[in-house]
């Protein structure tokens, strides 16, 4: 498990489908990326760093879940609204979760099963 920093370098994913297309680098930066995050207005940032706050941490990654499938639940929330798999990784830095792998495309954190049931348990639709 790994804190990390938002100013740290983060490398395109092997197994992002874009790996090895010549604009990997630009689409990686704008759907994965972690520094996305600031593109949302500051509103937006102020609800996703709220939604994404006070989940119980354990020692270990949970593999159940990923930032892909997490931020589908936070669209599918009560004022959920869209954003990219990097701005949720960056709000999910934000707010002080460790990152198992940050060489993998989608993240899984150190959440427990139990934040998880949860946040499921408070979306407002099930997410697609």
């Amino acid at each position: 498990m790994q804190k990390l920093s938002m100013n740290q370098k983060f490398n395109v994913p092997k197994n992002a489908s874009y790996f090895r297309k010549s604009d990997a680098e630009e689409t990686f930066e704008r759907l994965d990326h972690p520094k996305s995050f600031y593109e949302l207005s500051e509103e937006q940032r102020k609800q996703l760093l709220e939604w994404c706050s006070g989940m119980e941490t354990i020692k270990r990654p949970n593999p159940h879940h990923t930032s892909y499938g997490l931020k589908h639940w936070f669209e599918a929330s009560e004022g959920g609204f869209y954003v990219t798999n990097g701005q949720f990784k960056g709000a999910m830095i934000l707010s002080g979760y460790s990152v198992a792998n940050p060489d993998a495309l989608n993240w899984t954190f150190n959440i427990s099963q139990a934040s998880y049931k949860e946040k499921r348990s408070q979306l407002k639709r099930l997410p697609i």
